[in-house]
């Protein structure tokens, strides 16, 4: 069965249009799905399209590692309990799962762009603790961004 998943990108407690990757230029949403960037507005004009059962969120600032947007995803949560949530929140090392994992923020998305430990991929048993992993393979044309190893070695990737 096909599923559509939405996904919105959070910046400085917005949603944000993003644009070819250029993270620079990313400005608050402009959408005929809310009258503002408040994420919980468009999450709202996105479930008025369709009863989505997920919604993946790239927090870009702890992505780009300054800092993070916890708060309106709990709040998005709150409002939203029917929804699974798929948090990219720019995991790096095992540590860092473990500790999205503990806050239950959804399932973890753990992106090529910004992961320093292939280890966590090595060891199946880290990945299997908490909610299930997911892997997002990331590119800039048709290079991965990352380790190179998580493209071709299919045996490292985790279920999702």
């Amino acid at each position: 069965m096909l599923e559509i998943i939405p996904a919105i990108d959070l910046m400085h407690g917005h949603a944000v249009g993003a644009r070819k990757g250029r993270r620079s230029r990313y400005q608050p949403l402009k959408s005929c799905l809310s009258t503002s960037s408040a994420p919980h507005e468009v999450v709202s004009g996105l479930l008025q399209l369709f009863p989505f059962r997920t919604l993946y969120i790239a927090d870009l600032d702890a992505i780009l590692g300054r800092g993070h947007n916890r708060i309106v995803i709990r709040r998005l949560q709150q409002k939203f309990p029917q929804l699974e949530i798929w948090l990219d929140s720019g995991i790096r090392n095992n540590t860092e799962l473990k500790g999205v994992q503990s806050a239950q923020f959804g399932r973890p998305v753990i992106g090529t762009e910004t992961l320093t430990d292939i280890g966590l991929f090595k060891h199946k048993e880290d990945l299997s603790t908490g909610s299930e992993v997911i892997l997002s393979l990331d590119y800039k044309g048709k290079h991965i961004i990352g380790p190179s190893e998580l493209e071709w070695n299919i045996n490292l990737w985790p279920e999702n």
